[in-house]
């Protein structure tokens, strides 16, 4: 990432999109996994990929804790 600075609506957009995966994945916002996610949104939105559903798409999160990485666009509520 290239330290890009983001405005207060950026930060927001940010949140709103980390809150929702938190609360998909059913992740403690504090967990190891979260802050995974948080920092490749941060990532993914530093890079320039500024549309919800694309980061979304590209996002890389656990299944569940006991297995692999998934895509976004790979999950599936059990």
């Amino acid at each position: 990432m290239n330290n890009p600075i983001f405005t207060k609506k950026d930060l927001e957009f940010i949140q709103r999109i980390f809150d929702g995966r938190c609360q998909l994945l059913q992740l403690d916002p504090t967990s190891p996994e979260a802050q995974q996610i948080a920092g490749q949104i941060f990532e993914l939105f530093g890079q320039g990929v500024k549309q919800e559903h694309e980061i979304l798409a590209r996002l890389r999160f656990p299944c569940n804790r006991n297995t692999a990485y998934a895509s976004g666009s790979e999950l599936r509520r059990i």
